[in-house]
């Protein structure tokens, strides 16, 4: 019996595990659950992305447009044809420069001269519209004589008209048109004639 005993307190102690095995597995245990939680917390600061970089807006550049008294006429087409078809001829000194369209740059009134008593048989109007200069109107009046002014920014063409005892120098009546700009082109406004003061009765 005591050889019995003996054996099973063999076995006893051998099945049991011992204080420094237990204590190696509490410790890897816990290493192991620091080791868990680390990893579901420790994730490192949050990133936010920048913004992207504001764009700026790109202006472009405005070429101004040329010095309209500073364009030689005689050697624009519209002017070279009238001159062509009647043998007239053109007077700069008599070129009118006002601003017909209302944004503040000046247009010009160029009369075609007959170069004799009979004045001015035609006029052509010119503007620089984008960049270009635009024949903006062509006037050939069939009576001739007509004469062109501005008054207040409107241009007013005048033509004579003649009674039949009338010399060529003095019309009873003359007859206004006036052109008004209307965003796109010059176009007639109103006409009005009248009476010559110095006509005779």
């Amino acid at each position: 019996m005591a050889g019995l005993r003996g054996g099973c307190s063999r076995v006893g102690l051998r099945g049991r595990p011992g204080r420094a095995t237990v204590l190696l597995l509490l410790l890897v245990g816990a290493a192991l659950a620091v080791a868990a939680c680390g990893t579901d917390q420790d994730q490192g600061p949050e990133v936010t992305p920048s913004p992207p970089p504001e764009q700026t807006a790109t202006v472009e550049a405005v070429t101004p447009n040329p010095q309209i008294q500073d364009v030689d006429f005689s050697q624009v087409p519209a002017v070279e044809d009238l001159l062509a078809a009647s043998g007239s001829r053109l007077a700069p000194d008599q070129i009118i420069f006002a601003d017909l369209t209302g944004d503040g740059v000046d247009e010009a009134v160029v009369p075609i001269s007959t170069g004799g008593s009979a004045g001015n048989f035609a006029y052509a109007v010119f503007g620089y519209q984008e960049g270009d200069l635009e024949e903006l109107l062509v006037a050939k009046p069939e009576a001739g004589r007509v004469t062109v002014s501005v008054e207040d920014g409107v241009l007013v063409e005048t033509q004579p008209i003649y009674a039949p005892e009338d010399p060529f120098c003095c019309p009873s009546q003359l007859h206004h048109i006036y052109y008004r700009w209307d965003g796109g082109e010059l176009v007639v406004d109103y006409e009005i004639t009248e009476k010559v003061p110095s006509a005779k009765p």
